[in-house]
């Protein structure tokens, strides 16, 4: 096989190297390991550089291009800058601020709404004997009516209770504690007027004694309560919420509420008990004797 061609004398190995300036005298170092030749897996004698070429002198590239010097902004850029900078964030801010601020008035709307619901059953069902009592006659469909208001109005309690007990514990327990010395004295008022006679004349609607007593101070007892779920008071620890509403139950001036429902059953207890007054009568006779 025939050896390489010879290269003629003063040529350089590489044109395109000799162009930019690249010899061995140059005092760049040169890798030892040669490349072989595509031609006959022969070695060729051109070396190989260990780092890139230098290309600051070679014309055209970009490194070779004059670097313009910074520029100053004149001296009102700045702080118009630095105004328009804090209008933007002043409206961002206010933007956020103005959708907290909404937020918290629809929750603060919504829980008004339910707490006035509280307050509407506790008085409604204070009223159910009323309706009991003024009914004008004994007809099915009459007493239908008054029965389904009063199962509405236990379904109203069981949802509002729910309710409140995932608000507010305080104000669960002010409300179940409400809505059941409400009971003790609505119940005994509902049995007496089941028994009463339908009513027939305008003058009967006047009921005269008849109905429950102490629902008002019930009522406003839940009132005072709901306070303490707006405004700053709604941060108050739930157990300084019961201390207060329990300082404010004792001084206000009415009897104690678990005897409220005692009372109630003794007052129906004796408006029943038949003219003649046999039961009465009794224990005199047994004290007489005695």
């Amino acid at each position: 096989m025939p050896g390489p061609r010879p290269r003629p004398a003063g040529r350089h190995p590489d044109p395109w190297r000799a162009r930019l300036g690249w010899s061995r005298s140059s005092g760049r170092s040169w890798n030892a390991s040669a490349t072989m030749s595509r031609r006959g897996g022969q070695r060729d004698s051109r070396p190989i550089l260990d780092k890139p070429p230098d290309m600051s002198g070679v014309p055209g590239f970009m490194n070779t291009l004059p670097i313009a010097a910074p520029t100053t902004p004149p001296p009102g850029m700045s702080i118009t800058v630095t105004i328009l900078v804090a209008v933007i964030s002043s409206g961002v801010v206010a933007a956020f601020v103005n959708a907290v601020s909404s937020g918290m008035r629809a929750n603060a709307n919504a829980r008004r709404d339910r707490y006035a619901q509280a307050v509407r059953y506790l008085v409604a069902w204070g009223e159910y004997p009323y309706r009991i009592r003024r009914r004008t006659d004994d007809e099915p469909k009459t007493l239908s009516t008054l029965a389904a208001r009063g199962h509405a109005l236990q379904e109203q309690r069981a949802e509002v209770a729910g309710w409140i007990a995932g608000e507010s514990r305080a104000l669960s327990k002010i409300f179940n504690e409400c809505a059941r010395d409400v009971s003790a004295i609505v119940t005994p008022a509902c049995a007496e007027a089941w028994n009463s006679a339908p009513l027939t004349k305008g003058s009967d609607m006047n009921l005269g004694g008849f109905g429950p007593r102490g629902v008002d101070i019930i009522v406003a007892r839940m009132e005072r309560a709901c306070r303490y779920r707006f405004g700053i008071r709604r941060l108050m620890w739930s157990g300084l919420v019961m201390r207060r509403l329990r300082e404010w139950q004792h001084m206000t001036p009415s009897q104690p509420q678990s005897t409220i429902g005692q009372k109630a059953a003794i007052e129906v207890e004796a408006r029943t008990v038949p003219a003649t007054g046999h039961k009465n009568s009794e224990p005199n006779h047994e004290r007489n004797a005695a």
